[in-house]
């Protein structure tokens, strides 16, 4: 019997694509076999991968138990394997069948005293050999050595599909066990597998499967995935009760909404209007997307309660403008104010790309982000209403301006001070031309901003605008360059090199696609311009001396290593090294060995590193 929670198919995962309780899937699972050193680098964990904790007293044929062990933390995602690439698809199958064998033949049943004990026994044994193993690898420190690295990865498996056996889950209070689902199905590493994790928990037992249906708030989050009429996704709906709901609906490459669907689904979802707490559509044709404008309107103007906090309207069609007849009904035709014109005050995140609003009559204050993108400049708002946007959000945390922004109007700002955003601390910029990129610049103050992106600055010389914004951004400690291109000249050298200089506290740099030159500009002397192989009489000074995170994607790895080896010379190394999957699979074995020369090496597959965390706050 199927889950109207699940797939509509009547038919459940197969045995590859579930997992009893205990254990991930072995796509989710993170195949990394840590040295101490790597271990120990992780911001609060202990030297020991494990940890033991004091015993509570439980006695098992009238002795009492060996200490209980707390499972090791979870192997973070973004750490690069320590071993060569060509052995990682055999690793990859040995893992796959350890718990083939382990976990997936185990049948779950009471276990006898003798059993519980058997368990424990043999627990005590194989965290035996993991501490030996690790005190090996620490006497050889910083040495390394392969096999003993892949005996600990392989005897910390073992250890991991085993110590579920013995923990009487089903016997903690259900508030307990409800808070622990939620931290599952909160923790799943995308939209996918969040979906497949909660279905897991409703098909394990009937005891679980109570707890699980019988909590709203893991049922709230709804992705709008799954084929017409959306069974899954309104079993969903009704699962949530009054919760607060955070909606999702999109194109995908196995649909593709009409505004025929999309009426009627939206006219579901409104009958619980006054607990959308988020509503994020991405959809590549402009009729949806103006039948969720017209429809927001339409219950804007009818009063009903409107108490969303973050709203997302993407069209990701190329043109601008609607081609063909288009437009119909006819009240389509001319652009439409955000909700009907009414003040919601509770949004706080306001992200619209690829659609223009009736921007006098449409009421944004109070936001916290403000996310502007591709928007044709006769339809952007008016310079005034931008800086009204602006100053009316004196909390304004991030603004994202991409390939969008105010009309440029410089006779009806012309003597205005720039508006003060003393809360920024992300800022983007992108997309733009030189001159109108200073343009907006010269509106705003924001000399608290921790988080500086620029890209897609290509086809002239860009320097103009990095000499304006020098010294405006002194708290800058995370910095993204993604396409900008540098003009080989003297002057503009130094005009970068002084707007690096202005950023003293750069610590996190993240690039793609940019020119040996640009890194190059790393290793000049700020006060001299000479060059680290340049001779110069007088203490080199280091630019940007506190960079230590390095995220890089489209590059040239041997580029990388030149440059990294470079900074090490100026006694300015990296401490990390931090690389995307993809970028991870076309490196040589001996690219690999080289950067973990320079620095370790760890895989950011998604989300964002630690130090982002640390440096923002």
């Amino acid at each position: 019997m199927s889950d109207p929670g699940g797939s509509n198919s009547n038919q459940r995962p197969s045995d590859t694509n579930n997992t009893p309780p205990g254990g991930p899937p072995v796509g989710n699972f993170h195949l990394v076999p840590f040295t101490s050193q790597s271990v120990a680098s992780q911001p609060g964990a202990s030297t020991s991968h494990l940890q033991l904790v004091p015993a509570q007293g439980v006695r098992v044929n009238g002795a009492t138990n060996p200490p209980l062990i707390r499972p090791p933390h979870l192997i973070p995602r973004q750490q690069f394997p320590a071993i060569p690439p060509d052995k990682w698809r055999s690793l990859v199958a040995h893992v796959a069948d350890i718990r083939n064998r382990v976990v997936r033949d185990f049948i779950p049943h009471p276990l006898s005293p003798a059993e519980v004990q058997e368990v424990r026994h043999d627990t005590v044994n194989r965290i035996r050999v993991i501490h030996d193993l690790e005190a090996s690898l620490s006497s050889m420190a910083p040495a390394t050595n392969e096999r003993l690295q892949q005996e600990l990865f392989m005897a910390r498996l073992n250890y991991q599909t085993r110590f579920f056996r013995i923990f009487r889950i089903n016997d903690l209070p259900h508030e307990i066990l409800t808070n622990i689902f939620r931290y599952v199905a909160w923790s799943a590493p995308d939209r996918a597998a969040g979906v497949k994790w909660r279905l897991w928990l409703t098909w394990t037992c009937k005891h679980w499967r109570t707890i699980t249906l019988n909590d709203p708030t893991l049922w709230s989050a709804i992705w709008f995935r799954d084929s017409p009429p959306f069974d899954r996704s309104f079993a969903w709906f009704d699962r949530a009760g009054s919760a607060p709901l955070d909606l999702r609906i999109g194109d995908h490459e196995n649909h593709q909404f009409s505004d025929g669907e999309i009426g009627p689904l939206l006219d579901r979802l409104f009958t619980k209007a006054s607990t959308i707490r988020m509503f994020i559509a991405t959809l590549k044709e402009w009729d949806p997307v103006l039948v969720i404008l017209d429809k927001f309107r339409i219950a804007g103007r009818a009063g009903i309660p409107i108490t969303l906090e973050r709203f997302e309207l993407h069209r990701t069609g190329t043109p601008y403008v609607q081609l063909g007849a288009g437009y119909q009904p006819s009240a389509y035709r001319e652009p439409m104010a955000l909700f009907g014109g009414v003040h919601v005050t509770s949004l706080k995140y306001f992200s619209i790309n690829g659609v223009h609003l009736d921007w006098k009559n449409s009421c944004l204050a109070n936001l916290t982000t403000i996310d502007l993108r591709r928007m044709p400049l006769e339809l952007s708002p008016g310079i005034l209403q931008f800086r009204d946007m602006l100053s009316g959000s004196p909390s304004l945390r991030k603004l994202c301006l991409d390939g969008a922004g105010p009309r440029f109007q410089p006779n009806e700002a012309a003597g205005l001070p720039p508006v003060h955003l003393d809360h920024l601390k992300i800022l983007v910029v992108a997309d733009f031309s030189v001159h109108y990129a200073r343009y907006i610049l010269s509106h705003i103050s924001a000399r608290n901003v921790r988080d500086l992106t620029v890209l897609n600055l290509a086809g002239e010389d860009y320097s103009p605008l990095f000499a304006m914004i020098t010294s405006r951004f002194p708290e800058v400690r995370i910095l993204t360059v993604y396409s900008v291109e540098i003009v080989e000249t003297v002057t503009s050298g130094r005009t970068i090199v002084k707007w690096l200089e202005s950023m003293p506290l750069l610590a996190y740099l993240r690039i793609a696609n940019v020119k040996k030159l640009f890194l190059e500009l790393f290793l000049y002397d700020p006060q001299t311009f000479q060059h680290l192989k340049q001779e110069q009489p007088v203490p080199r000074k280091v630019l940007c001396p506190q960079l230590s995170f390095l995220e890089c994607q489209a590059v040239d790895p041997d580029m990388i290593v030149t440059w990294g080896t470079s900074r090490r010379e100026l006694r300015a190394p990296l401490s990390k090294i931090y690389v995307s999957p993809d970028w991870a699979k076309k490196i040589t074995r001996e690219q690999h060995a080289a950067l973990l020369r320079v620095a370790p090496l760890f895989i950011l597959d998604r989300g964002k590193a630690i130090e982002e965390d640390v440096l923002m706050n």
